[in-house]
């Protein structure tokens, strides 16, 4: 978890149970961490970060590989409603001021001139 830019990590021990009849092993259910071991605000605030650095140094930066850092990326991005090409193309970043003080990100496929998404200020 990230906590006034500071990581706080909690270790936990979750346990694993067997049933008696079919011998079907499975773990304790914790709804804020699930299976990926890290909390939804931790992943957020992490691929916030990717922003102006790469993937590899946020992933250093937090703990966690840069595949993780990736699917993480790729999961919110759906979440918000971005649409990915089935294709390999080349991805256009641009950021872009309005009057100085306000930002945007404009994602753009630059193999189908074509716009992909538009990302508020990470500033606020």
């Amino acid at each position: 978890m990230v906590h006034d830019d500071k990581i706080v990590s909690l270790e936990l021990q979750v346990r694993d149970f067997k049933c008696k009849k079919c011998g079907y092993i499975f773990r304790e259910n914790i709804p804020s961490i699930g299976r990926k071991n890290t909390t939804a605000h931790f992943r957020q605030a992490a691929v916030k970060k990717i922003h102006d650095r790469s993937f590899s140094a946020v992933a250093m930066e937090h703990g966690i590989s840069a595949q993780s850092l990736t699917r993480s990326a790729t999961e919110i991005s759906e979440q918000a409603g971005l649409q990915w090409p089935d294709k390999e193309f080349a991805l256009g970043i641009d950021g872009h001021s309005f009057s100085g003080h306000d930002m945007a990100t404009t994602l753009t496929n630059l193999t189908r001139h074509n716009l992909i998404g538009i990302l508020p200020d990470a500033r606020y």
